[in-house]
């Protein structure tokens, strides 16, 4: 290689190094203008920051700085209880058939009062009302035998028997206090009641009474209804037996009626 050609490559290593200086400078000027760049973006950004705070002075906190406190915890927390308000009920009205009558609203009349066995006031002078409407059939005898047409034989008879229909009703003879319902083989379901000074009735062959034992009724008051005839009476028919008694001896009933 003769000296010219040295000094070519000199020249040309040379330019290389110039080159290579020259690209080195541009990056290190385009970093300085990035960071210059960042930095005012930077600090722009902070100013609107500062411009956003409230008025009394407080610092605008970013997103990035704003720190989430965690929930309270209420589970422990009783809250108070709230009663639901209570609202009157009102039952709706049943219209009921005023034709229809019942042993309940016939009986409403003879609701028990009070009234005791001293302040019933029967005596030989009371009267009775009829407690049903009917014929006698076999009238009142302890003087002498009667015959008894069921048992075919003659017989004494404390009582009087009032022949009725099945479920006609029986009323009340007079003021008194039930002291007795029950039922045996010959007048079925009977009732006795007390009507004071020691005198006492006795209903026979009744049905559905609406009392029981102390109830006071009063006189014209439905006692029960006429039922089948017990087998002492089945050819008599169906009949009320009604006797009256001061103590253990029977009475005339008839005497009484009015």
């Amino acid at each position: 290689m003769d000296g010219d050609d040295m000094r070519k490559d000199k020249w040309r290593k040379f330019l290389k190094q110039k080159q290579f200086m020259f690209a080195a400078g541009l990056m290190v000027v385009a970093a300085a203008g990035m960071t210059g760049i960042y930095v005012s973006e930077q600090t722009n950004r902070n100013e609107q920051y500062e411009q956003k705070a409230e008025p009394d002075g407080e610092k605008y906190v970013t997103e990035e700085e704003t720190e989430v406190e965690p929930a309270e915890d209420v589970s422990n927390i009783l809250l108070p209880e709230v009663s639901e308000p209570q609202t009157e009920q009102v039952m709706p009205s049943v219209e009921t058939d005023v034709e229809t009558e019942s042993v309940e609203e016939e009986a409403e009349a003879a609701v028990p009062t009070g009234t005791t066995t001293a302040e019933l006031n029967f005596s030989e002078s009371s009267e009775l009302l009829w407690p049903l409407q009917g014929n006698v059939i076999m009238n009142y005898s302890m003087d002498q035998t009667v015959y008894y047409a069921t048992l075919d034989s003659y017989r004494y008879n404390p009582a009087v028997i009032i022949a009725g229909e099945v479920n006609d009703k029986v009323t009340c003879a007079a003021d008194g206090i039930i002291t007795d319902i029950s039922t045996n083989e010959e007048t079925g379901c009977t009732v006795t009641m007390d009507l004071g000074n020691g005198y006492s009735a006795v209903y026979g062959q009744l049905k559905e009474v609406p009392f029981h034992a102390g109830a006071y009724v009063e006189a014209g008051d439905v006692l029960g209804y006429v039922s089948e005839p017990t087998k002492y009476y089945s050819v008599e028919g169906s009949n009320l037996y009604f006797a009256l008694r001061h103590g253990e001896e029977t009475i005339d009933p008839i005497t009484f009626f009015e």
